[in-house]
């Protein structure tokens, strides 16, 4: 086996790696896109609400410590969520707005 044989065919290694990583890349970017879109035309896929006003840091922190003492437990696995009802929330002690 010659030399120039074998490097060709490093070079087409190569640079078939820096195309599957380059589609790697291009599909993360267009699966990102996909669920921005889903969430824009559909308002039931988005998720609401937050936790970043500054009153509600010590509440926040509160819950987390809650959890990491073993207090309250963390959700299931597999849950259902929908837009709020209105109803109390047990940790928060306030509605659930839509």
């Amino acid at each position: 086996m010659s030399r120039q044989t074998v490097i060709p065919t490093a070079g087409w290694i190569t640079a078939s790696r820096e195309v599957v990583a380059e589609t790697l890349a291009r599909l993360g970017a267009t699966l990102s896109r996909i669920a921005v879109n889903h969430r824009r035309l559909n308002p039931w896929w988005g998720a609401s609400g937050s936790s970043n006003h500054d009153g509600d840091r010590a509440l926040l922190q509160s819950i987390l410590d809650h959890l990491r003492w073993g207090i309250l437990v963390p959700a299931p696995g597999q849950v259902w969520a929908e837009k709020g009802t209105g109803q109390i929330c047990t940790v928060y002690t306030q509605p659930i707005h839509p």
